[in-house]
């Protein structure tokens, strides 16, 4: 058989390929409609119907044996890199169609969906290039001409899927019927390795840019991962600039880089892509290829090196792309748990869970995809606190109002030592007759001077002498825990509430604090709803989470939550933006409690123009 270019065509829309009589559409149209038919309905096209039967096989080869699911519409085999190496690295399979019915059907069109070069198919029995005419399949009979070829030019140990679409029109009515059929490719027993890399670990992170054509994933509906992202007009926005045009732009709106009323938003915003563009990218340096993964019933194990110095740093609920390796087709998976090197990966497609049953050895590739929850709180966050007016109080420290009320001198204080220490007892007569008015009142100072213990003391005699709900936020769950261990001393658990991430590993969680937390019966963490909180007088939980709770989160209309004191301990530790997302949480004339050290480590910026533009913490500007 004689390699004729009028008779090979690859998978390529823009070829005649697909050039075929009697089409009403034109190439790329036809092209594009078998692809949305194959990934959307691929499972339903799989089947036989109508009396139109089609089989696989090997093509001159008996040594191959594909191995056929019916419900699937596929044919799996299996191939030894030395008997592909002794085939000239080419494998062939015969695509045999069957007519059942009492009536002529046409042939009108074949295609691969596949656009990979590696894959082409011909007809040997017709140049569908050159004739005019449908090809015939009269009833009872079969039409065993249409051949399917894979070539690969240097063999590795990988898997293929070379899917194939197949179109028919009835000559009673003229309608139309498609069928696909897929046939996967493991190639085993790669050739060994040269001796200099014999004994030598090879690292899996690549850092190639994960790239494919189709992502394919179920859409159940996953309760682990919380609400859905946040959409808002700056969810686009975002990805219409690169790094360059966000730096020109931040130039423009700023004057010696400082931060202004005027500029606050549309500068914080700029930061934050700036940030998101360097996430993406640290996180691309983890892109794994020619990996294999553990089937455990519904889910997959991934060995990850360096997950324990969180080098990936994955949580809980990360999104997933998995791609059999050279393959076109990503799927998208969750991650589900986290046990030391390995992620649980779960809701992922059955077709790659049976493609790594039927062959364990299959190469995959892996990509972790960002998650955004957190940058997209931080954007809702700056809105809110601009358009609310929150922000001014930020930009009126050295306009101090009188108090509302008169001076109440404390005369019970829960914490003794705070009566001996002067500056500890001022600081919680300051907080509790709110004289810093609406600017944010400002504890801090050195690790051991008591910062901790004088917002706890000032919630105490808040909690204690007037009937306001108090917000109590930190940048991370170790500093919420420590918290809430010194406010459950003289608070209820119908008073406080310490809320959780369902992401987060609950073996972290103290157990004294786990009757005050949003624990189930099941000891599992329960979902929480702002109805939920409106109860409590007290809340803790960390900067980002309390987002969960805004106004109309989840397109839901829900009673909001708003609290008469925002407490943000550890504050020198979190970006301003983060801030934001609990100061958006304050009523109309509310107060604003800041502790924290700004001489210590500040929050970990990826991003040197965001940085160098002030994405730091809130008290830069303070």
């Amino acid at each position: 058989m004689t390699k004729s270019k009028k008779r090979f065509w690859r998978a390529n829309p823009n070829s005649s390929q697909t050039n075929f009589p009697g089409r009403i559409s034109s190439i790329e149209e036809r092209y594009a409609e078998f692809i949305r038919r194959y990934v959307i309905k691929r499972k339903a096209l799989a089947k036989d119907k109508e009396g139109i039967r089609i089989k696989i096989s090997a093509f001159n080869n008996r040594n191959l044996t594909l191995t056929h699911n019916k419900n699937k519409g596929q044919y799996s085999v299996e191939v030894l890199m030395s008997h592909l190496i002794n085939n000239n690295n080419t494998l062939t399979f015969k695509c045999s169609l069957y007519n059942d019915r009492k009536q002529v059907i046409n042939l009108t069109a074949a295609s691969l969906l596949d656009a990979c070069s590696l894959t082409l198919w011909y007809d040997d029995k017709n140049d569908w290039r050159k004739t005019n005419k449908f090809v015939k399949i009269e009833p009872k009979r079969m039409y065993d001409h249409i051949i399917i070829q894979f070539h690969i030019d240097e063999p590795v140990i990988s898997s293929y899927q070379i899917p194939i679409a197949l179109n028919f029109k009835s000559e009673i009515g003229e309608r139309n019927i498609t069928l696909c059929r897929t046939i996967r490719l493991n190639i085993l027993n790669a050739r060994e390795k040269e001796s200099t890399t014999k004994g030598k670990e090879i690292s899996p992170f690549t850092g190639k840019r994960f790239s494919y054509k189709y992502l394919i994933e179920t859409h159940k509906k996953i309760a682990e991962h919380g609400p859905p992202y946040l959409e808002h007009e700056f969810t686009e926005l975002k990805f219409e600039c690169d790094e360059p045009e966000i730096l020109e732009t931040l130039s423009k709106i700023t004057v010696a880089k400082r931060t202004t009323l005027k500029n606050y938003a549309e500068k914080f915003h700029n930061c934050l892509w700036l940030e998101e563009i360097n996430k993406v990218r640290m996180l691309e340096k983890y892109n794994m290829e020619n990996v294999t993964m553990i089937r455990e019933d519904k889910r997959l194990k991934l060995h990850v090196p360096g997950l324990e110095q969180k080098r990936p740093s994955l949580v809980i609920g990360d999104k997933i792309h998995i791609a059999i390796h050279d393959d076109h087709t990503a799927y998208r998976g969750y991650i589900t748990e986290i046990e030391y090197c390995y992620v649980f990966i779960e809701n992922v497609d059955d077709d790659l869970l049976e493609t790594i049953s039927e062959c364990p050895s299959s190469e995959l590739d892996v990509s972790f995809q960002l998650g955004t929850l957190p940058l997209e709180r931080a954007h809702q966050g700056i809105k809110e606190v601009c358009d609310r007016g929150i922000v001014k109080s930020l930009f009126n420290i050295n306009k101090r109002s009188s108090p509302e009320v008169p001076i109440r001198k404390i005369t019970s204080f829960k914490n003794r030592a705070v009566i001996k220490n002067h500056e500890q007892r001022t600081a919680v007569e300051n907080i509790l007759n709110c004289t810093s008015g609406r600017a944010p009142y400002i504890v801090y100072g050195p690790p051991g001077t008591g910062k901790t213990v004088t917002i706890v003391e000032a919630i105490y005699q808040i909690f204690k002498d007037t009937s306001k709900k108090i917000l109590v936020c930190a940048p991370s769950n170790a500093a919420c825990d420590m918290l809430t261990e010194k406010l459950i001393e003289f608070c209820k658990s119908h008073e406080l509430i310490r809320i959780h991430s369902k992401a987060r590993d609950k073996s972290m969680i103290p157990e004294k604090i786990r009757p005050y937390s949003n624990f189930s019966s099941e000891d599992e963490v329960s979902s929480m709803y702002c109805e939920h909180l409106l109860g409590y007088r007290i809340i803790v939980t960390t900067l980002i989470l309390i987002g969960k709770y805004r106004d109309g989160t989840g397109g839901n209309k829900r009673p909001s939550y708003k609290a008469d004191y925002v407490f943000i301990d550890e504050a020198a530790q979190a970006s301003e933006p983060e801030s934001c997302v609990a100061l958006a949480m304050l009523k109309p004339n509310g107060n604003i409690v800041l502790a924290g050290d700004p001489k210590q480590l500040g929050p970990i910026i990826l991003s040197t123009g965001a940085q160098e533009y002030g994405l730091g913490n809130v008290f830069q500007f303070l």
